[in-house]
């Protein structure tokens, strides 16, 4: 299978960063996102990390997340989030 999968948001910090309260988001889903690729890989699909990493606004972010992800031709894109 082939999977795009990316963290919805820029890092900590960072304008668009995600939801910040009980965990920071943007921190908490990348950590997921990492976890899930290993495995999805260790279990033979190909994967691509379409997160974001420099957005300069919320609109960039998606802008981009969304080219990152149109560049693959894929089976399923996974978005992770965790919103407050």
């Amino acid at each position: 299978m082939r999977i795009n999968i990316h963290a919805g948001h820029n890092p900590d910090g960072m304008t668009a960063c995600g939801a910040v309260g009980l965990i920071r988001e943007s921190t908490e889903a990348r950590a997921v996102k990492d976890k899930v690729i290993e495995k999805l890989v260790s279990m033979g699909h190909t994967v691509h990390d379409c997160t974001c990493n420099n957005g300069a606004s919320q609109q960039d972010v998606l802008k981009r997340i969304v080219a990152a992800c149109n560049a693959h031709e894929v089976d399923l894109d996974v978005s992770i989030h965790f919103n407050a």
